[in-house]
């Protein structure tokens, strides 16, 4: 995710991105998959300039501990229960990351349409109320 983040920069104009991952020193990671996305994520953060768009979150080292909790998430509640493509989440194929990204961009842009559109609706409902309670207090 954080490699489609990087490469699109519309994407990057318009949020920024938090990834939860385990271990973000490769000193501290004795795991040689592992290693190497560490070492993937500090060089998209250098060839991109990622800093202050990109915040990595150190929560859960145990690799093994978190791919059991995708393997329970999976099979309690498969994707298609979690949530519905377009309504309450996206379902990417991480081999289209483009396709991904403009999914993101889309969402996001829309996101700060509704929230313009409910501050414009606020803004019409509550005005008219403080500039009458304004002028008749004088």
């Amino acid at each position: 995710m954080v490699e489609v983040y990087a490469k699109n920069e519309k994407l990057r104009e318009v949020v920024k991105l938090v990834a939860v991952v385990g271990y973000i020193d490769v000193k501290k990671s004795s795991d040689r998959e592992e290693i190497f996305e560490i070492e993937k994520m500090h060089k998209l953060f250098k060839n991109y300039n990622l800093h202050g768009q990109v915040q990595w979150i150190v929560a859960q080292t145990n690799r093994a501990r978190n791919g059991e909790l995708y393997r329970y998430i999976a099979d309690t509640r498969g994707p298609a229960e979690i949530f519905e493509h377009g309504i309450s989440g996206f379902h990417i194929d991480p081999y289209h990351p483009d396709q991904a990204a403009s999914l993101l961009v889309d969402f996001f842009l829309q996101a700060k349409e509704d929230i313009r559109a409910q501050k414009m609706a606020l803004v019409l409902q509550e005005g008219p109320l403080q500039t009458s309670r304004d002028f008749s207090s004088r």
